[in-house]
Order: structure tokens, then C-alpha cells, then sequence
């Protein structure tokens, strides 16, 4: 049961890279696929995290049959980002900013804020 499994995915369809800048924004309330997304950007050139820690659930299920219609599913598969780095537990942001929410009036928020300004500034 102590094992690793890598597995690589074929590009079927041609993407077109872009150097624009993506800002991330992160908080306690990314959990799950939110993270798996976030983690697929790191290491992406041009692009930055804002915010706080994540959630911390960064595994993917893998199911079992036992017998018939019966399934055990673990949440035993870790996720790693394209320079092989593994995310055993939540996603630091690289600007760290604890609260400042303001879901009203975005305008007001701190993470949006702090990414916007990135932005402008053309990284």
C-alpha cells in the first residue's frame, strides 16, 4: 500500500500559452477542486496567490469494488503542480492577507484589492 502512482495526461488539444498575468485569490473557504485548480496554476509563470491558506483537503478519491455494487473510496491520492512539487495539506498564498472580506462590495475587498493592484502594475 506504500506506493506512489505517477500518471501523465496527453495534450489532445493544442492550448495557446499566454504570458497574461493570472491573480489567485485563496482563502480557508478553497477546499477540494477549488485547490486542485490553484494547483494547477502554481509554478505558472505570471500568475500570483492572494489571500489565506486554503482548506487543506488537496487529495483525490480512488475507488474500490469489494463485491458486487459495493465500493470503498479513499481519499488517497495526492496532488502535485507541474515543477513536482506534492501538496499534502492547505495552499500558502504568496501575499499573505487575513480577513479584509467584503463580498458586498468587492471594491472594499483586501485580496481583491491587493490582486487588482498586482495586475495593474503588469506583474
Amino acid at each position: 500500500m506504500d506506493t506512489l502512482q505517477v500518471t501523465t495526461l496527453q495534450n489532445r488539444c493544442p492550448i495557446k500559452r499566454t504570458d497574461k498575468p493570472i491573480a489567485v485569490l485563496l482563502s480557508g473557504m478553497t477546499a477540494s477542486s477549488g485547490e486542485i485548480v490553484a494547483i494547477s496554476l502554481k509554478g505558472r509563470p505570471a500568475t500570483r496567490f492572494f489571500g489565506e491558506p486554503t482548506y487543506g483537503a488537496t487529495t483525490a478519491n480512488e475507488s474500490y469494488r469489494i463485491s458486487g455494487s459495493s465500493y470503498l473510496t479513499i481519499a488517497g491520492l495526492l496532488e502535485t503542480d507541474r515543477n513536482k512539487t506534492t501538496y499534502k495539506t492547505s495552499l500558502t498564498p504568496d501575499v499573505l492577507i487575513t480577513g479584509g472580506d467584503n463580498f458586498t462590495d468587492l471594491r472594499q475587498d483586501a485580496k481583491v484589492a491587493a490582486a487588482l493592484k498586482w495586475l495593474k502594475k503588469g506583474r
